[in-house]
């Protein structure tokens, strides 16, 4: 059987003591990744405000984004991960998801996510999946872009079948990024299709605010933690 990619997405809300460790990883984290085998990219995000998505940050809340080659590699990194570790102990909250791609288009900072086969509706049936959006805003574009994004968070907290949902970037204003999981694909679909989230993806398109984004949709293999008080096992 061939290799599957399969992303490990993590989730943080630090404990107020340990602030001072959180903070700094957004910046220093890059410069010291861990040795892990079968890795592609790794990924540190901030959040903004309560892991909403508005300009102003959360200092508090943390995502990790790393990709694998392969779904073995992936697994035991989400198993055994010492870095992980750190960021679970020194969080209120923690969420860990494995991820295995089925459709993906884009590019992040040059990378690419490769989907395994495409799955059939009933593949998908009744089974929880994930959808990761990120995009480099211009700069030009930034005031523009930052007009839309209050009615798709309020869309996102009270839609059906949305079972977490987290703003993520890599930089202020500038690069962001959307990470979501559902019960099925079919309250996604309705979602995407629909309401503010339609009005600001084709806005994003037919007003050019992006110089690089990425669209992917994931099976949700494992999850496992607590975010926002909803227990994943």
């Amino acid at each position: 059987m061939a290799q599957q990619q399969t992303t490990v997405i993590a989730l943080a809300k630090f404990k107020r003591d340990y602030l001072h460790w959180g903070v700094p990883q957004l910046a220093l984290r890059k410069y010291f990744v861990p040795k892990i085998p079968g890795l592609i990219f790794f990924k540190v995000l901030g959040s903004g405000y309560r892991g909403g998505f508005g300009v102003l940050p959360g200092l508090n809340y943390q995502g990790l984004c790393i990709h694998f080659e392969d779904e073995k590699n992936a697994q035991y990194f989400s198993d055994s991960s010492s870095l992980l570790r750190q960021y679970e102990t020194r969080s209120d909250e923690f969420f860990v998801s494995i991820l295995q791609p089925y459709s993906s288009r884009g590019s992040w900072s040059g990378n690419k996510i490769t989907a395994g086969q495409r799955l059939k509706d009933w593949e998908l049936e009744g089974k929880p999946i994930a959808s990761l959006t990120r995009a480099s805003i211009r700069v030009q574009k930034m005031i523009s872009f930052w007009s839309h994004t209050s009615g798709t968070e309020n869309a996102l907290s009270d839609v059906e079948g949305c079972m977490l949902s987290i703003g993520l970037g890599e930089a202020p204003l500038l690069r962001q990024a959307t990470f979501t999981i559902w019960e099925n694909s079919q309250c996604l679909e309705l979602y995407s299709k629909k309401g503010a989230h339609l009005h600001a993806l084709k806005e994003a398109y037919h007003r050019n605010y992006f110089s690089e984004s990425m669209f992917v949709r994931f099976r949700a293999k494992e999850m496992r933690g607590i975010w926002k008080g909803r227990k994943f096992d």
